[in-house]
Order: C-alpha cells, then sequence, then structure tokens
C-alpha cells in the first residue's frame, strides 16, 4: 500500500514522445489527503482548453521555468509518482529528462487490476461508469489527476508494482506477502486494448515467456507500433526484450548485454487500441457471432446460459472490445452482434472510443426509441458479474 505519492497526469500532442508534453497536473497525496497540488501550462487559447488533450495550452517539454516547478514540486515531498497507464507518461517524462530513469514511477492500471481483476476496462471513462461516479469526463490533466485520486481511494489497492518490474519476480519475492495483503491470483490478470500507436520507432523486438496471447499477435502488435522484428533471438540489433510469465534464459543474455527489459504488462498498456488479425480470437469478418458446439481451443466453450435467449449488440465499440465481449456472451450462452438488428437485438451494449460521431449516438438512440435496453460498458460489467457470481 501506498501512503504517499503523487498523482500525475500529463496531455501529449501526440502518441510519440518527439509530439510533445503540453500540460501537467500533479497532487501530493499523504495518508489518503491531498496535500499540494501543480498545474503546469501555457495557454494560448483559453476557447479550447475544455476540449481536452492538451488542446489550448503551448508546448512545454523543454521549458526550463516549467521544468524546474516540476522537479521543485518532486524535491519538496520524495513520493513515488502514480499515472494512470504510467508507461506511456513515464516514456515522455523520461525522453525530455523531466525525471531520472530510476525514480520510482508505478502504474495505477496494475494497481487497479491485481485489486479487481476480471473488469472488460481499467480506462478512467469506463471506470467512472462502472463505480457511479458523477463526473463530466473531459480529459484535462488537472480532472484526470483529480478522478484518479478518487478511484485510489474507492479501490484502495494493496499491491503496487513499479514499473518495469515483472509480475514473476514480485512473486518470487513477495509471495507470501502477495497472499496475505491480496489474495489475488496473478494469472488471472486480462488485457484489455484501447488507443496508442507507433511508440516503438527505432525498437528492435523480441519476446520471451508466456501470456495471454500467441507470439505471432505480439509481434504483429509491436510492428504496428513502429517496432522492427528481425529476429526470435537476441541478436546484436536487439534494443527491447518484453518479458512475460516464465522467461527463460533470453532474460539473462538481456541482463548481461545491457539490453532495455519491459515487462509484458507494461507492453500492453503501451498498445492499448491497436486493433489486429489475431489469430487468437472471434473473426473479425463476421457481423454475427453465434454459440457453436466445436472442439476447437479457440472457440468458446459454454460456461453457463445466464445469457440465454439474449441477444446483444456491440455497438458503438471498438473492435477488439467488440470481439472480447462476443466471446463472453458467447461462452454464457447468448448471441452477440456486431450491430444493431432491429427485430433480434435484446439490449445493446456501448463504449465510445476518441473521436466520437454522430452515427454512434444516433444508433444508441435509434436503439432506446425501439424499447431495447442499453447498457454502457461499465454498467454492462456490473450485470455481467452479478449474473455470473455464483458460477
Amino acid at each position: 500500500m501506498l501512503n504517499e505519492m503523487i498523482i500525475l497526469d500529463i496531455e501529449t500532442g501526440g502518441l510519440s514522445p518527439e509530439d510533445g508534453i503540453f500540460e501537467v497536473a500533479m497532487i501530493a497525496v499523504q495518508n489518503n489527503e491531498i496535500i499540494d497540488e501543480l498545474h503546469l501550462g501555457i495557454i494560448n487559447d483559453d476557447s479550447k482548453i475544455n476540449l481536452g488533450y492538451g488542446r489550448g495550452y503551448d508546448n512545454i517539454s523543454d521549458n526550463f521555468e516549467i521544468i524546474n516547478k516540476f522537479n521543485s514540486f518532486l524535491k519538496r515531498y520524495k513520493f513515488p509518482i502514480v499515472a494512470h497507464n504510467g508507461s506511456f507518461d513515464r516514456k515522455f517524462l523520461m525522453f525530455y529528462n523531466w525525471i531520472e530513469t530510476d525514480y520510482p514511477f508505478y502504474d495505477s492500471v496494475r494497481a487497479f487490476r491485481l485489486e479487481i481483476p476480471g473488469l472488460f476496462s481499467y480506462s478512467l471513462s469506463v471506470l467512472i461508469d462502472f463505480f457511479d461516479i458523477e463526473y463530466k469526463y473531459r480529459h484535462t490533466a488537472t480532472e484526470d489527476v483529480k478522478i484518479l485520486y478518487k478511484l485510489i481511494q474507492i479501490i484502495n489497492p494493496k499491491l503496487w508494482v513499479p514499473i518495469g518490474t515483472s509480475l514473476k519476480t514480485l512473486k518470487s519475492s513477495n509471495k507470501q506477502s502477495t497472499q496475505n495483503n491480496s489474495g489475488k491470483n496473478f494469472n488471472s490478470l486480462k488485457v484489455d486494448f484501447e488507443t496508442v500507436k507507433d511508440i516503438f520507432n527505432g525498437k528492435n523486438i523480441v519476446f520471451t515467456g508466456k501470456g495471454p496471447y500467441k507470439r505471432d499477435d505480439l509481434m504483429q502488435l509491436a510492428k504496428k507500433c513502429g517496432a522492427e522484428i528481425s529476429s526470435n533471438s537476441i541478436t546484436k540489433k536487439t534494443n527491447l526484450l518484453i518479458v512475460g510469465e516464465k522467461a527463460g534464459s533470453k532474460l539473462q543474455k538481456a541482463k548481461e548485454l545491457g539490453i532495455e527489459i519491459m515487462d509484458m504488462d507494461d507492453f500492453f498498456e503501451m498498445t492499448t487500441g491497436i486493433e489486429i488479425e489475431t489469430s487468437s480470437n472471434i473473426s473479425t469478418n463476421s457481423e454475427i457471432y453465434t454459440t457453436k458446439t466445436t472442439t476447437n481451443i479457440n472457440e468458446p466453450h459454454l460456461l453457463s446460459e445466464v445469457f440465454k435467449n439474449e441477444t446483444i449488440s456491440f455497438i458503438p465499440m471498438p473492435l477488439s472490445m467488440c470481439e472480447r465481449l462476443s466471446k463472453i456472451v458467447i461462452s454464457h450462452g447468448g448471441t452477440a452482434l456486431g450491430r444493431l438488428r432491429h427485430k433480434e437485438t435484446t439490449m445493446l451494449v456501448y463504449h465510445f472510443s476518441y473521436p466520437y460521431n454522430e452515427e454512434d449516438y444516433s444508433t444508441i438512440q435509434k436503439a432506446k426509441d425501439l424499447g431495447i435496453p442499453t447498457l454502457s460498458l461499465g454498467k454492462f460489467n456490473k450485470l455481467f458479474i452479478e449474473k455470473t457470481k455464483n458460477i
């Protein structure tokens, strides 16, 4: 448990560090109370600030005055930094030398996942929805740190894993502590894909260890983020090793050669949102997925009939999330659709991805006009937990 932390959020000009830092917000927290806060940004257009994502601000990446204020805040409290999808924020801060490589940095996504495994998504918008928090989410740095503070109070994670530390290492060194304090099964962790690309330019990546996706899928993800995959073994070109569970000799070799090592969880957090033609998921070419009797290990097995007679449309919904939820619904006796079908749909589940469009809203309204129950992703997640809690 962290009793002292600096909760941080940065808004950037894009997904690559070269795109720059435009807004920073920080709050110092001690014993669950906010004791100080800092906002860093240079406004160039007041009318755009409420649009979020750093719009309306100048690039402050190399602004010495801003960086000095940032460092003064860190020196004043000397607390570890916590950020949501922290690997992303940390990458920018390190690129512009705002922090040293060894500054303690934690990802709240991982902490939340360890505390409450099994959620469909750990994005701020879904967590706000899941916990029924009344909040207009606009994705500004100040709002993000305030809502993250509130979520940390609600979820109260017992276990915080430093970014760059593998779960396997943590299990070996803190096995008894983990069992006593959290009681969570590390193997139950899931992966959610949502919104990042072109973040591994210049990286020659090799994978080692086990994870929830096949090696071909991981390589495809990395390539779609700008990485080079030239070998399945560590070579002179290799400058990043992604480590999963039960890592082998590649890990030791990478350490000996001084090659950068990244935990598989951090890789997933940084590649959220990348759509790939997976070799292990439902086909993306079909608009309707129905229950099948099969021995194919890649097809969902019938686990219950809690969704029997239900035809659930997942729209609007990011494709990767639609596939995942469809597989879940099918495994519990239901039928899943990738579109709204007036005569068949018994429930519509939606989740907006940025940028929004009018068609997304009109589909939801059309379902409501037809008397079809509509649920946001967070509310559907709660329904699913309620329906399956006794299974």
